[in-house]
């Protein structure tokens, strides 16, 4: 039962007979009666940033019928419910926040700080090989303009020349990486989610994000904390109602050594008495 409240917090009633009713926390009924309540769920074999919400991962089902996101609720205070609280709502809106921070970083590196680029070119961050979409997952997609990297068979002078450069300028030019650490510099709006639009810098904007992280891990363990006193709370009481099975036996060992050490006694005081009758 403390196995199974775990995944899902239950209340049991008694019924006649002997028998048990079990009841979620919220009032949802999983054994009244011979039936239990059947949980179902397909999941799917992997999980993209693109594959994200109910819709494309699959519903846990009871009894054959489809719960929606809204009404997981009444699974709330469990594994189960945690689990689809992360994969539908927490997860989907840390995958937004790094996507648009990285749509941010993208944005500053565009067509403006390089001369050489015609409007509308990828700049030094691609999604891939092309502008950014909308799609979610940029922030894992983003990579550098492959005209820049060595690996892809680009060259690192483009980044200081231009990307459609078609050879490599004066060493000491450093007017586009003035311009990149402008771009950097500058104050654009964000669209994060949960936070301000107020026009941030790339650094401001990162150390917000930073923040916001750390914010909700800080949150995160507050409540678990809070859940764990409450927890301890919950046990020590039912410990001092119920019995106690671990101090119960330490009591009965105690009650047997104490017995086995007066019976030693009485023996002595019984031989003790029959030598005394023997002399007398």
């Amino acid at each position: 039962m403390d196995g199974l409240s775990e995944i899902v917090p239950i209340k049991e009633l008694p019924r006649e007979n002997g028998k048990v009713a079990l009841f979620t926390a919220t009032g949802g009924t999983l054994l009244d009666g011979t039936a239990p309540a059947r949980f179902e769920f397909s999941p799917v074999p992997v999980m993209t940033a693109e594959a994200v919400g109910a819709p494309a991962l699959g519903l846990l089902r009871l009894n054959g019928e489809e719960i929606p996101p809204a009404q997981m609720g009444r699974f709330a205070g469990g594994r189960l419910a945690a689990n689809f609280q992360i994969r539908d709502l927490d997860g989907p809106g840390a995958q937004a926040s790094l996507d648009a921070a990285a749509r941010d970083i993208h944005d500053r590196f565009a067509a403006g700080p390089d001369p050489t680029l015609p409007p509308g070119a990828p700049g030094l961050f691609t999604d891939p090989g092309g502008a950014a979409t909308a799609v979610p997952g940029l922030a894992q997609r983003l990579t550098v303009n492959a005209a820049a990297d060595p690996a892809a068979g680009g060259a690192l002078w483009r980044v200081r020349d231009g990307l459609q450069a078609s050879a490599p300028g004066p060493v000491g030019n450093a007017d586009l990486l003035l311009g990149m650490h402008e771009a950097l510099g500058a104050l654009r709006p964000s669209s994060l989610a949960g936070m301000s639009p107020v026009p941030r810098s790339a650094a401001t904007l990162a150390a917000d994000l930073s923040s916001w992280a750390a914010s909700g891990r800080i949150e995160a363990e507050r409540v678990l904390g809070g859940a764990t006193a409450q927890s301890a709370t919950f046990e020590a009481m039912r410990q001092q109602d119920g019995v106690d099975s671990d101090r119960e036996m330490e009591t009965l060992l105690a009650l047997e050594r104490a017995y086995a050490s007066n019976a030693k006694v009485l023996q002595a005081v019984d031989e003790m008495l029959q030598t005394m009758l023997r002399l007398t």
